[in-house]
């Protein structure tokens, strides 16, 4: 079985069976990018945190201003954190084939008549994937799967405001150590 040992602990292992413990990675999701740790505790299991610029594209009208319509209604971007576990059936973390659940939480800010207005965004789900470490330091993953996604947006209903479940992304690229 392969060990997981962080770097600055193998001195005296053979290098062959040790695969990275941490990892910085770039979270880039369906609809988020941004800046994440991941921690193996274990070799079937790892737990990532991330901090991520929120533009649900699916959702605003007027996704970067590409339509060439007047955006009257959504224009919803925000901030959001995202905590995940990385299960791998066959051990082997960080790399290999993993099954992830996650749950994401924030703030968005959308348009209601003209008006920019706050209000909480979330989504949970899950995605199957699998991840390879390149030259022992890179780590590269690209996962599918569905998630359920909302905004609530003060002020009426409909745009920006919405619920439902879309399908998920993953992609992540980091520096393991």
């Amino acid at each position: 079985m392969t060990a997981v040992v962080p770097a600055h602990e193998t001195a005296d292992v053979d290098h062959a069976d040790v695969r990275p413990a941490h990892a910085i990675v770039a979270d880039l999701g369906q609809h988020v990018v941004g800046v994440g740790y991941q921690h193996t505790l274990e070799p079937w299991v790892a737990a990532q945190l991330a901090a991520d610029y929120y533009q649900p594209w699916t959702q605003n009208v007027d996704f970067l201003g590409t339509s060439g319509k007047a955006n009257t209604g959504g224009d919803l971007r925000g901030l959001i954190a995202r905590g995940r576990l990385f299960f791998f059936p066959l051990g082997g973390a960080p790399a290999g084939l993993w099954v992830s659940p996650f749950a994401q939480v924030g703030v968005g800010w959308g348009l209601r008549g003209g008006e920019r207005r706050a209000g909480p965004v979330w989504a949970f789900g899950q995605s199957v994937g699998y991840s390879i470490v390149v030259a022992e330091r890179v780590l590269l993953g690209l996962g599918v799967g569905v998630q359920y996604h909302a905004a609530r947006i003060p002020g009426g209903d409909g745009p920006p405001s919405f619920g439902r479940l879309y399908p998920q992304l993953d992609i992540q690229a980091g520096y393991a150590f």
